[in-house]
């Protein structure tokens, strides 16, 4: 068995190495296979293995992916704690941004039942979908299951790139559809991210309001039913309910995307393609079991 280096630039999701070993272990490529190229091998990752998923990284859990960030050496501002950030520090060397003040997170925390206690100081608020740090760059930002709430998935992401030094780095972890409440949607596609742009959304459609209130089912609980063959128990009486919420918000707390870990990088990089996003980003995604991270990073300009 013969493998080459990752020395394509294209992220660090990708050694050939480790997905080269997965396939054999899993019985799914000869091991004379294993001696194609890089790119070939690549995007048999990407067209066969990615959403199976069959391994093509030493990432692959919640703990490895926040492992990545260095909060010693890296200025780092977190979207989205609620009462469970995933970076806490009580000297300010961390910021947070979150649709709600911290008083309004400890209300929602008390009503939930959560840690009131460990909600943060909110340092920066959304204002119309957008995040304002009054020109304080950071080298990097971390959101969880924020992504996936964005009117505006591309609006959303050049807000961030915004607020990163030229070298920065946005990291971000999504559910991954199917292992969660989303499991009978389907997944999101690029068509739909690029309308979402051009249309500058800040609000979630109405077809995301039901999908979101009539059409998600209760995942933990054996055996599942097609929602939309078999309509749960609050579907008929919701509807009007969905209705009256999406006429009389300017925003409503639902997912707008759904997500598998090919999907998502298969959108961002052919965003990238469309010039909707800069061609100067990297996209690693990373399957963790139930959830896909995915960082986007800024690539320094190499002088000549």
């Amino acid at each position: 068995m013969t493998a080459t280096s990752d020395s394509s630039g294209s992220g660090f999701d990708f050694d050939i190495n480790v997905y080269a070993q997965n396939l054999l272990k899993a019985g799914n490529i000869a091991d004379c296979e294993v001696s194609m190229d890089h790119d070939s091998l690549r995007q048999h990752w990407i067209d066969h293995g990615l959403d199976r998923p069959i391994l093509a990284s030493t990432i692959d859990s919640r703990k490895s992916f926040l492992g990545l960030i260095d909060t010693n050496v890296s200025r780092l501002l977190e979207i989205g704690p609620f009462f469970n950030p995933a970076f806490k520090c009580n000297d300010g060397s961390i910021k947070y941004a979150d649709l709600l003040s911290t008083e309004q997170l400890i209300e929602r925390a008390q009503a939930i039942g959560g840690a009131t206690d460990s909600v943060p100081q909110i340092d920066y608020i959304y204002n119309d979908g957008r995040i304002d740090t009054f020109a304080t760059k950071f080298d990097a930002v971390f959101s969880s299951h924020v992504v996936e709430h964005q009117p505006s998935l591309i609006g959303h992401i050049l807000n961030v790139l915004d607020l990163l030094e030229s070298d920065g780095k946005y990291y971000f972890i999504v559910p991954d559809h199917r292992s969660c409440f989303d499991c009978y949607m389907s997944p999101s596609s690029l068509a739909e991210v690029l309308a979402a742009y051009f249309e500058k959304r800040v609000k979630p459609t109405l077809k995301s309001v039901f999908e979101h209130r009539l059409f998600t089912i209760d995942y933990s609980h054996l055996p599942h039913s097609n929602p939309f063959e078999t309509l749960v128990e609050h579907a008929v009486p919701g509807m009007q309910a969905a209705w009256q919420e999406f006429n009389a918000s300017s925003y409503v707390d639902v997912h707008c995307w759904y997500f598998t870990p090919k999907t998502l990088k298969v959108i961002l990089e052919n965003a990238i393609k469309f010039g909707v996003l800069p061609s100067h980003l990297r996209v690693s995604v990373f399957p963790l079991k139930a959830e896909i991270g995915c960082i986007i990073e800024k690539k320094a300009a190499v002088s000549a």
